[in-house]
């Protein structure tokens, strides 16, 4: 079975119509704000399937996003904790396309990679 493309603004309308009940209006509109930037970047790239991300082209957002917000650690770790967020419903919502990317995007405090329970558990 093939995926149809999924656009970067539209996955992140996606996200933010099925998050509207489950969170207060301010955090929805601190996502809608920190997602704007990735979204803004996937178009400056003409990246314009979601289908296609890997854990590379989330690490390059990551860097680029330190350069152009010229962000302090916590607030890097804010905008990309929120990216993280979005990558891991649009894993579990959309038959998990991305194959994981959300487990391979960087931390942005501590540099390490995050570990799920079903990663832990397939390795023993």
């Amino acid at each position: 079975m093939s995926l149809e493309p999924l656009k970067p603004e539209t996955g992140v309308e996606l996200y933010l119509a099925d998050r509207e009940t489950e969170v207060l209006k301010a955090t929805l509109y601190s996502h809608s704000s920190r997602l704007g930037h990735f979204v803004r970047w996937c178009g400056d790239r003409d990246i314009d399937n979601m289908n296609e991300f890997t854990g590379r082209v989330l690490h390059e957002y990551r860097l680029w996003r330190r350069r152009d917000g010229d962000l302090a650690p916590a607030s890097e770790k804010t905008q990309i904790d929120t990216l993280r967020v979005f990558i891991k419903w649009a894993e579990s919502i959309l038959f998990s396309f991305l194959d994981g990317a959300s487990e391979r995007l960087l931390h942005a405090s501590s540099g390490k990679r995050s570990i799920s329970i079903e990663s832990l558990q397939s390795s023993c």
